[in-house]
């Protein structure tokens, strides 16, 4: 799971001090000068600081919750981060967290990905833009030329923190939510015979696992052409068998949750369910697709009907995924076996050539 890009919002306050400095040498230390004045010290992120980030995380997004353990997972998927804390000198409380880095994906200098994440409890007094302009001062040291943030759409002083600051919009992507013991799943072995007549099978990866021995090879490849598809910012870069077996070694999917489908010996497809230690009764679609050579032969809605009875067979309440704006064939697969939109994240551009 992708921890999401966030922003927050302000109100007008004067800083003492412009220039966030180099705050991998020392502990900033600010006075807000409001109605209510607060010291706020910013820090290198450690590893301590995963259970907090997530606490916070879970306040600003109750129907979202993680642990200190997604957290870190997530962390240690970005390439290059360079992350930062906000907090109380008095009570050392963290009130605000902050990251850029560089997705392990695309191997372009000069383009970031960021989030600035801020405690409900502390919204309002500038601490995000604090931490926003320091991350901000970072990426010029950086020489960095474009960075993207996400913001949800249901969150209107998300919108507005990130549009105040030059952001522009670039896309949707669509978050989707299916209540399992609301679809029916009668005609699924019926659908399954009849691709296994055209030479198609339905498999787990339990069963790969024990009787392929290259079946990371494998699905390395058929990710690598699935993934390039994918709507993204910038340009693909295709993981190398190596990459792909560190992502894999550290992902929450299901052995059993996990589907391939197979012509002969090929992988032409997968769907997979994984999940996250915050609500153990919601699972989320990783990821869809098919090889281009086999799309428009109802793979993918048999993948996902399989996915969807392992989840009731489990016990689940919901499943989740999400899907590009722009990938009309998959949102209206995933409306016709029962998902429904709940809300965006709408994905910011902002040039930093100025």
């Amino acid at each position: 799971m992708a921890i999401p890009q966030l922003a927050y919002r302000r109100r007008s306050l004067t800083w003492n001090e412009t220039d966030c400095p180099d705050i991998f040498g020392r502990i900033l230390v600010t006075r807000l000068n409001s109605d209510s004045p607060m010291n706020l010290q910013i820090r290198p992120f450690e590893d301590g600081d995963h259970e907090a980030s997530a606490r916070v995380f879970s306040e600003v997004f109750p129907d979202f919750p993680i642990t200190g353990n997604d957290s870190r997972r997530v962390r240690a998927s970005r390439r290059n981060p360079f992350s930062i804390v906000a907090r109380t000198p008095g009570t050392g409380h963290a009130v605000g967290f902050g990251e850029i880095w560089q997705e392990s994906r695309m191997n372009y200098p000069g383009k970031y990905w960021g989030w600035v994440l801020v405690d409900p409890e502390y919204q309002g007094r500038g601490i995000g833009a604090r931490v926003y302009d320091c991350l901000m001062s970072e990426l010029c040291k950086l020489g960095a030329e474009t960075v993207w943030v996400n913001a949800r759409d249901d969150y209107p002083q998300h919108l507005r923190f990130v549009r105040r600051r030059g952001f522009h919009e670039l896309w949707r992507n669509i978050t989707q939510r299916l209540c399992v013991r609301e679809v029916g799943l009668s005609g699924i072995e019926d659908m399954t015979d009849q691709a296994r007549e055209r030479g198609t099978s339905i498999v787990t990866l339990s069963k790969e696992i024990q009787e392929n021995a290259d079946y990371l090879r494998d699905l390395s490849e058929l990710q690598n052409l699935i993934e390039a598809d994918v709507p993204r910012a910038g340009y693909f870069t295709p993981a190398t068998y190596e990459e792909f077996v560190d992502g894999f070694s550290r992902g929450t999917h299901l052995p059993d949750g996990y589907f391939l489908a197979k012509h002969g010996e090929k992988y032409v497809g997968l769907s997979y369910l994984q999940t996250t230690e915050g609500d153990p009764r919601i699972l989320e679609i990783g990821l869809t697709g098919i090889r281009p050579e086999y799309r428009r032969q109802g793979i993918a809605r048999l993948l996902k009907l399989h996915t969807i009875k392992y989840a009731s067979e489990r016990g689940v309440d919901a499943i989740e995924t999400g899907s590009n704006s722009s990938n009309d064939p998959i949102l209206t697969l995933n409306e016709s076996v029962g998902f429904h939109k709940t809300y965006a994240w709408v994905t910011f551009e902002k040039s930093l050539h100025n």
